[in-house]
């Protein structure tokens, strides 16, 4: 199962990429783009950009909606 720490690793792993293009390996981009909309993300956004409180929100409904 993916855990918070993993997921926020991945999303720093290319640093200067945009995090839905680093999230990609992790769930479809279309699930993302659908996430990020619905808690008022940026598509553009980078890693270093999220606030710490959106990384959580984040990381929970993905893993809500993953089953």
């Amino acid at each position: 199962p993916l855990g918070f720490i993993d997921f926020v690793r991945q999303g720093f792993s290319h640093p200067k990429k945009k995090l839905i293009n680093n999230l990609t390996t992790l769930f479809p981009k279309e699930r993302l783009a659908q996430i990020f909309n619905l808690l008022g993300i940026d598509l553009a956004i980078r890693p270093g950009k999220v606030p710490s409180t959106q990384w959580l929100l984040l990381f929970n409904e993905l893993k809500i909606r993953r089953k």
